[in-house]
């Protein structure tokens, strides 16, 4: 209950913060805001936890080094998702937001590219839930139950693989 609290409280003073507003890999300012729905609550959830330190926070770094040190993550993402059997979905950072799309094995993943017009197989998590991720602070069960990963219109069985996601 007291951590629902300061997720409200926390949440309220982020959308009347002008600076954080201002900040465009948390609200994607410069691209515009992702139209999915949960991910403002999202971003609110990974903004908490890195601020209440249960996530380690992201080094500050200029567009072109967030935008490979991204890339990197994803790839490793990628293959473990490949090692796992998941193939051909759509990741989005909601917070930059940068959208890749994960081909069939033994394809790499392709990152920057446009964002589909349907929504369907779509992973969502923030850059600070893929880090969590990679660096193994946290698992996949815990990052959906956190709600630091949204999955929409996935189907049962990609959804199972990933809950059961270890990278």
């Amino acid at each position: 209950m007291l951590r629902e609290k300061k997720l409200a409280v926390l949440a309220i003073s982020v959308m009347l913060s002008g600076a954080a507003a201002a900040c465009p890999l948390h609200f994607g300012a410069e691209q515009g805001e992702l139209d999915l729905p949960g991910a403002s609550q999202l971003l609110i959830n990974s903004i908490f936890l890195e601020k209440s330190d249960d996530l380690q926070a992201l080094k500050p770094l200029p567009p072109a080094a967030t935008f490979q040190r991204a890339s990197w993550w994803l790839r490793i993402f990628a293959k473990s998702l490949h090692e796992h059997h998941i193939e051909d979905l759509h990741i989005v950072l909601a917070d930059i937001p940068l959208w890749s799309h994960l081909l069939p094995s033994p394809s790499p993943i392709r990152i920057d590219v446009e964002q589909p017009e349907s929504t369907a197989k779509v992973v969502m998590l923030t850059q600070v839930g893929l880090q969590a991720l990679i660096t193994r602070s946290i698992s996949m069960q815990q990052a959906l139950s956190l709600g630091l990963v949204r999955l929409h219109q996935v189907d049962d069985e990609t959804r199972s693989k990933l809950e059961q996601l270890a990278i």
